[in-house]
């Protein structure tokens, strides 16, 4: 009798799985409200900004976003222009060729 379970115990997760309930919104894709960013955060320089060997959420520039979020209750867009091992010239150059945005604070 083990198989006959097993079947009908598949058949019972994939039925329910297509019982989900869609979530529609009031808005249209065109109507979608875009919020804006607070503040705009640029980080620069070498493997100390990166966080060498630490997954990106625990590298320095995004702890500081996460804690100024909380703290100011604001919103921060964070852009990081870094690379482990870049000397001060190889820095200016990555600035020199642009940044993702215009304008930081």
């Amino acid at each position: 009798m083990g198989p006959v379970w097993f079947i009908i115990t598949v058949f019972l997760l994939l039925c329910c799985g297509k019982e989900e309930a869609e979530t529609t919104s009031p808005l249209s894709d065109d109507m979608q409200i875009q919020t804006e960013p607070d503040l705009y955060y640029l980080a620069l320089g070498d493997s100390y900004t990166v966080g060498q060997s630490v997954p990106f959420s625990q590298s320095f520039p995004s702890q500081l976003v996460e804690r100024l979020e909380a703290d100011l209750e604001v919103e921060l867009a964070l852009d990081v222009v870094a690379v482990t091992g870049w000397h001060t010239d190889e820095l200016l150059n990555a600035i020199n060729q642009g940044t993702p945005n215009a304008s930081y604070d």
